[in-house]
């Protein structure tokens, strides 16, 4: 994958409340975020073969992953909320990867948004952290930080662009 160009970047970047503002400033809730999205971009590349992986960052991540989470104590204080969240993500993102190699359009449009089910991950952990008003005031913001790609992105990047 190449660099984001300007036209790559979602319209709305820049545009959204801060990962302060959304986790409400919790540092153990932010590490915890920053964890998982580091684990599911390397879950993604290797899976994807796409790019060439540092062994050192795939040594950093599994650390971190099992490591690091078992001494978070927002992971630990709320696992069994979380850890259902997680699951979900994992099956989307696995039927995802399927619809993609179907090539048909249609399914397409849904794993580009399916692909992204783990911004539901930050509404758990903002409804945690702040209770479910605090969670709905900023779930667009939190779809938004974590949706990277736009559409036409990944349409071309599939064929269909």
């Amino acid at each position: 994958m190449t660099a984001e160009t300007e036209q790559d970047l979602p319209p709305w970047d820049g545009q959204v409340a801060s990962y302060e503002e959304l986790f409400l400033g919790n540092a153990d809730a932010m590490h915890f975020m920053s964890t998982v999205c580091r684990w599911s971009h390397l879950y993604d590349d290797l899976i994807d073969e796409d790019k060439e992986i540092d062994p050192e960052v795939i040594h950093a991540v599994m650390w971190d992953i099992m490591v690091g989470l078992p001494n978070n104590k927002f992971y630990t204080t709320h696992a069994t909320s979380l850890a259902p969240v997680i699951a979900t993500g994992i099956l989307n993102w696995r039927g995802a990867n399927d619809m993609e190699r179907n090539g048909c359009k249609e399914e397409l449009y849904i794993s580009h948004a399916t692909r992204y089910s783990g911004s539901d991950l930050a509404l758990m952990v903002m409804a945690l952290l702040g209770g479910p008003m605090h969670a709905a005031m900023y779930a667009r913001d939190a779809r938004l930080s974590f949706q990277r790609d736009t559409i036409a992105h990944y349409l071309e990047e599939h064929g269909h662009g």
